[in-house]
């Protein structure tokens, strides 16, 4: 799901990158790329391009159902399930460019691409994978000692860059998955220590 979530907002990202600096050809390749997998450690950002990297990932715990435990059907039934996990992702667009004004450029093409799209839903993109349902991106500035840290976990000098959080994305447990037994906890200690002995 997180795939599918990130690949979505690049290839959009990409297109209108493309669009926005002249480059709509596709000649030199992708505008909004991930990094190359063999090149992680120490991770190596391409040249020519905007860098798309997955930063962090948090739970959203404010968010969550009345029975967490228990999902609708179609048919009127109530399926037992785990409960959905609600997810937001820290994403980072790094320009990375030989000549600073181009990465200025693209990461301002970025920057008003986002403003106009806030939300992603199938009825605005119909490239969205259904499973999704939506997604909100919102700016995240950091202070400058969060920025530095940042920088120093990639363990990469600073280049023009973009932090958003990309907003809910729900990983469901299939339906037709069973669900793990819930035990019922021991009523007391004694009990525990009666039976253990």
């Amino acid at each position: 799901m997180i795939d599918r979530a990130l690949l979505f907002l690049r290839d959009q990202v990409s297109d209108h990158v493309a669009r926005a600096t002249g480059n709509a050809d596709g000649a030199a390749g992708e505008a909004v790329t991930f990094p190359d997998g063999d090149k992680l450690d120490p991770l190596t950002l391409k040249v020519g391009a905007v860098n798309l990297l997955l930063v962090n990932m948090e739970q959203e715990v404010m968010l969550r159902a009345d029975d967490p435990f228990s999902r609708p059907l179609g048919d009127g039934t109530v399926a037992a399930v785990q409960p959905a996990l609600r997810l937001n992702l820290s994403v980072l667009f790094v320009a990375r460019y030989n000549a600073y004004d181009s990465a200025l450029a693209a990461l301002s093409a970025v920057l008003r691409f986002f403003q106009a799209n806030r939300v992603f839903d199938a009825r605005g993109f119909p490239d969205l994978d259904t499973r999704i349902g939506r997604l909100a991106v919102e700016l995240i500035t950091l202070p400058l000692h969060q920025h530095n840290d940042l920088w120093g976990a990639l363990r990469l000098a600073y280049h023009p860059s973009l932090l958003f959080r990309v907003r809910l994305l729900t990983v469901e447990q299939e339906v037709g998955a069973p669900a793990p037994p819930i035990i019922a906890p021991v009523a007391e200690v004694r009990d525990a220590v009666s039976t253990a002995a």
